[in-house]
């Protein structure tokens, strides 16, 4: 594969407060692409309330690449700013069309503008020729080993506080595999419904439900035997759709 800039050191341009106009995030590890995107996105509307960002969300493979493109490039007249995230553009669907666009977008992008895409394999999409290569800044998001998972896992908890068994780390990998994302959302149940005392993995198998499909019947059961790991149930049931 052709090397491109990792993570880290977007990390650092991000904390000179450097921001490039186009991004293509590419690679396996999605979780951590959604972080840095959420952390551009703040960085360009740091002086803007929630209410008057105009961030627009895209799948390429859903047929939304020319809406992208549209908001992309059109300016608002309520913010100079705005920043247009699509997702998955190595499935964008082939065709002449699409490629202009893509081309149309990167070079034409008004200067206060942002996008981003993404695309979880592991070499550039097609479609940049050179003129936009030079416009884009590409990072590589490979998938961490587990030895670095281990300490990132640590490292999370420390900062609450918290400590975590070896058995414990040990199961959060063998339930959740190398998914930063599954993993965070499982630190955030251990911070905030885990024991005052180190996390286990008897902790871990009680509370973390990601690789559970979670019931109504889990939710009542839960509460009439007394359980304290409901409220993820309860979490995971709004997500799934279930309200009653």
């Amino acid at each position: 594969y052709k090397k491109y800039p990792t993570p880290k050191q977007l990390a650092s341009e991000l904390a000179g407060g450097k921001i490039f106009p186009v991004y293509v995030f590419i690679g396996e590890e999605e979780g951590e692409k959604e972080k840095y995107i959420k952390k551009i996105t703040e960085m360009v509307f740091s002086d803007m309330d929630q209410e008057s960002r105009a961030v627009g969300n895209f799948h390429a493979e859903m047929d939304e690449f020319p809406g992208a493109v549209d908001f992309a490039l059109s300016r608002s007249m309520f913010t100079e700013k705005k920043v247009c995230i699509v997702r998955n553009l190595d499935r964008l669907p082939p065709g002449k069309e699409n490629q202009l666009l893509l081309k149309e977008a990167v070079n034409t992008l008004p200067e206060s503008h942002v996008m981003i895409m993404t695309s979880d394999k592991n070499s550039l999409p097609r479609g940049f020729g050179q003129e936009e290569s030079e416009r884009i800044r590409v990072y590589h998001f490979w998938r961490m080993f587990e030895k670095d998972l281990i300490s990132y896992i640590r490292d999370r908890l420390e900062q609450t506080k918290m400590r975590i068994e070896p058995s414990a780390v040990e199961c959060l990998l063998e339930l959740l595999g190398r998914d930063v994302r599954k993993i965070d959302e499982a630190l955030e149940i251990l911070v905030n419904y885990g024991p005052a005392g180190p996390v286990t993995a008897e902790t871990v198998t009680d509370l973390i439900q990601d690789q559970q499909e979670a019931t109504l019947s889990d939710f009542i059961n839960g509460v009439y035997s007394g359980r304290t790991d409901t409220l993820p149930i309860v979490k995971k049931l709004l997500d799934n759709g279930v309200h009653s």
